[in-house]
Order: C-alpha cells, then structure tokens, then sequence
C-alpha cells in the first residue's frame, strides 16, 4: 500500500495524539517523521512512531511539554525542551534566533533536555527554506557504530548541514557513495 506524505504526517500525528501528546507537539513531530519517510529515511520516519508513543505513555518524553524560549544575548537563543520532543523545541528555537538574525547578521541557539532530534537534515532544510544557511550539531550516547565501523565511541557528535542533506537526497541508501567499506 502506498500514502501520500499528508497521509503518513495524519497517521503519526493520530497515533501520538491517541498516546496523550499535546496537539501542537503531535503535528509538528508527524511532519518532522513525513519528511524522514519523503527522504527515505525510513528509520527516523514512521518507525519511529510506535517508540515515540510508548516513550510518551511511559513518561520517558513528555508529550505535553511547552518549549521556554530565552534570548541569552543579542544573537543566542537558548530552548529547554522541558523533558519534551525536540522537534518542538528546535522549530521554537529556529523561530526565534531567525527573527534575531534581522538585526544581528547572525544567530545561534541550543537546546536542552530534549527527547531524540530526528534527522539533522529536517531542521537545517527549515532555515535553508528561510534564505539562512545553518549548521546543527548534537551529541548522541554511543549505541551505534558510525558507518563502516565495528563499534561504538564513548560518544558522538552529529552534524548537518542544508547542503549535506540535499546532496544525501540526490542518491539511494545503497549507491556506492553510500556502501560501507567492505562492501566496496
């Protein structure tokens, strides 16, 4: 069976909703997992879904939460996710530090206490969509080897760019741009 993207952003959003997150949290995670899916990004798409809604049930996120939104000075903002979805948190954020770049020529903002961002190249795409060029970094607990590798670090550090995530775009999860090493 095939769903058009607003159909799988309406079935994310429904099943977060039905596990008691907030409106406005629900829609704007189902979008961020529509676009993953979009991008054939299928493990930060609708796959994330069932553990999203259990993690709210659980009380692991909170899928109530309200982002606060802080300017710490004349272009950083700061977001506390408040135990919540980033997804809210880093359209909050984006929001506010695109408003101060009008007077300032540059901003940044981070984001604390946060569940998992997603994929990087969603919340970069939003402000390559504003004209602003934007670069996201997060860390990550070491759970996964990075490609090609044989195990974990300690720890990592993520990044993503808008011109990282259109160049991914252009080419399938299994080109040889893509291959691990050893399938080389």
């Amino acid at each position: 069976m095939r769903l058009t993207l607003e159909a799988v952003e309406a079935l994310a959003a429904d099943a977060l909703l039905a596990a008691g997150v907030s409106e406005r949290n629900a829609r704007c995670v189902a979008r961020a997992l529509a676009a993953a899916e979009g991008d054939g990004l299928a493990s930060h798409g609708l796959s994330r879904v069932p553990f999203y809604a259990d993690q709210a049930k659980s009380g692991k996120v909170d899928g109530t939460a309200d982002p606060v939104v802080e300017v710490v000075a004349a272009a950083a903002v700061h977001v506390d996710a408040r135990d919540g979805f980033a997804y809210p948190a880093l359209r909050d954020g984006l929001d506010r530090a695109s408003a101060l770049v009008a007077s300032t020529g540059v901003a940044a903002f981070t984001v604390a206490n946060s569940h998992h961002s997603g994929a990087s190249g969603y919340h970069v795409e939003r402000a390559a969509e504003r004209g602003l060029m934007a670069l996201m970094f997060t860390n990550t607990p070491a759970g996964i080897a990075p490609w090609g590798g044989a195990r974990a670090p300690s720890a990592r550090i993520r990044s993503a760019s808008p011109a990282r995530a259109r160049i991914a775009r252009r080419w399938s999860w299994t080109s040889p741009c893509r291959r691990s090493p050893a399938a080389r």
